[in-house]
């Protein structure tokens, strides 16, 4: 996973992901935590071990914090909209 959060009042502070697994379940991951910067750059690989069974993991949400306490959620609807919009400006 990797993108780029910005918040520049009060600077992103931490990334969360959450996977729904293919065999039922959820896999929960924080990208990245204790950032407190303007525009975070964040990329994260996450290494599935033998507990866990081949298939699609799909996005059941993404949230970013702020260093304020604000909180923001992208369920997977969200993120698509956002890459087509991203993908249109370029």
């Amino acid at each position: 996973i990797n993108g780029t959060a910005y918040d520049p009042t009060s600077k992103v502070d931490g990334v969360y992901l959450r996977l729904n697994r293919p065999s039922g379940g959820i896999l929960d991951k924080w990208v990245k935590e204790r950032a407190d910067e303007e525009t975070l750059e964040f990329s994260n690989q996450i290494p599935l071990t033998t507990e866990f069974q081949p298939g699609t993991y799909g996005v059941g949400y993404l949230r970013l914090n702020d260093f304020a306490e604000n909180t923001i959620h992208f369920y997977r609807e969200d993120i698509a909209e956002l890459s087509v919009s991203n993908n249109a400006k370029s």
